[in-house]
């Protein structure tokens, strides 16, 4: 058996109440809150834990600025831990991932003839994967580095 329950809350602004040039800034963000109960047989019985794979915390936010060609961003993200694998005999050896916090950023700027010239950064914070299992999951499983990654590009609109 499963029960779920959650609420997302989002929103977006322009900040167009400042004054010039400042009313080209922005904020937007989310937040989804997962409340679970799954319930499943195992080999030792009957096992309760929170819906598999699905983290009970997401969330997104993002400063802009927009003014007549360019656009610049930042933002940040977050994924809540949870349940990855799950050990048929042993619950201790359940493996989970860790929460994790990422920071990207963007920079355009768009031309008249429907070119636009880019620069992204995705995980400037260097974010890696944390795998845990174990008494109270304190005991590391795996790590796994994903680095930075740099764009710098152009696109075109016709």
């Amino acid at each position: 058996t499963a029960r779920i329950r959650g609420l997302e809350l989002g929103m977006q602004q322009a900040l167009t109440f400042l004054p010039d040039p400042l009313n080209g800034f922005g904020v937007s963000g989310n937040v989804t809150l997962i409340d679970s109960k799954f319930t499943f047989l195992t080999a030792a019985g009957p096992r309760v834990t929170g819906l598999f794979l699905q983290p009970d915390v997401t969330a997104n936010a993002s400063v802009y600025y927009q003014r007549g060609r360019f656009e610049g961003r930042v933002s940040y993200n977050y994924i809540g831990g949870f349940l990855e694998t799950i050990n048929d005999t042993i619950p201790n050896a359940d493996q989970y991932w860790k929460g994790r916090h990422v920071y990207d950023a963007s920079i355009s700027w768009r031309f008249d003839n429907g070119l636009t010239v880019f620069a992204e950064g995705q995980n400037l914070s260097n974010a890696g994967r944390r795998e845990v299992t174990g008494p109270g999951r304190t005991y590391l499983q795996e790590s796994a580095n994903y680095g930075r990654t740099f764009w710098i590009g152009l696109s075109a609109s016709f």
